[in-house]
């Protein structure tokens, strides 16, 4: 199904990237700065080296992003052959789930205690209880891998996002570039980041959430036009739905 293979194709690099920077400074920052701080401050306390194994953990969690993406792009390209004779209905279903979860990162809907009950989470948490006491060279690495499922709506989100590309390459690419944009806040938690008034980390939040239900209303849209019940939009050769 080509035309769900690029439903999200317009969803560019930077806007992906400035999703994740927003999203790093204002809620990687309060959600997942403490377990990396925590992390810091065991290190330092036992005198033992901290640049090497904060990269580590870094690298964990994007390659946890980047499993998630291609796990979920395998999942998107199945359901988008299975689903081929409804793919504008497939689109309007996935559109209006990426809006939801923009409207519940926004705070307008209970978003955050039904991702917390998810499994994923809750077996971050034990992952987390074990490899944070470890002292294997590898301990760094797979703690990052366990903070990449800690319930976060804006990872959620790009998941979503992932699964439109209905490719594995392409939606890892995505939640890569995702992650990567969280990369400079999650670096220097405890440092610049740090400085940032919550005020202000809120009105960053708000500014990755509306990204988030942009691509939403962008998914439904889309998935409208297939359906031949508006027309399809194009600007400067791109097709916005």
């Amino acid at each position: 199904m080509d035309a769900t293979h690029h439903m999200a194709s317009s969803l560019s690099f930077f806007a992906l990237l400035g999703a994740g920077f927003f999203t790093g400074l204002s809620h990687c920052v309060g959600m997942c700065g403490s377990l990396v701080s925590a992390f810091a401050l065991r290190r330092q306390a036992a005198q033992q080296a901290l640049s090497t194994p904060l990269i580590l953990f870094q690298l964990g969690r994007l390659t946890m992003y980047t499993l998630i993406g291609a796990m979920v792009g395998s999942l998107g390209a199945v359901l988008a052959m299975a689903l081929r004779p409804w793919q504008g209905a497939f689109s309007i279903v996935m559109g209006l789930l990426v809006f939801l979860t923009g409207l519940g990162l926004m705070g307008m809907l209970p978003l955050r205690d039904g991702i917390a009950a998810l499994a994923p989470a809750r077996l971050a948490s034990q992952w987390i209880k074990g490899l944070m006491a470890s002292p294997h060279p590898a301990a760094p690495f797979g703690l990052g891998m366990a903070n990449g499922l800690l319930p976060c709506g804006a990872v959620y989100a790009m998941a979503l996002l992932a699964a439109m590309r209905g490719d594995p390459v392409q939606g890892a690419s995505l939640m890569l570039i995702f992650g990567l944009g969280t990369l400079p806040a999650m670096l220097s938690v405890g440092y610049a980041a740090g400085l940032l008034s919550l005020r202000l980390r809120t009105h960053l939040f708000r500014a990755a959430a509306i990204v988030v239900v942009a691509a939403g209303v962008q998914l439904a849209l889309r998935g409208l036009a297939l359906d031949g019940h508006i027309p399809h939009v194009g600007l400067g050769g791109v097709m916005l739905w």
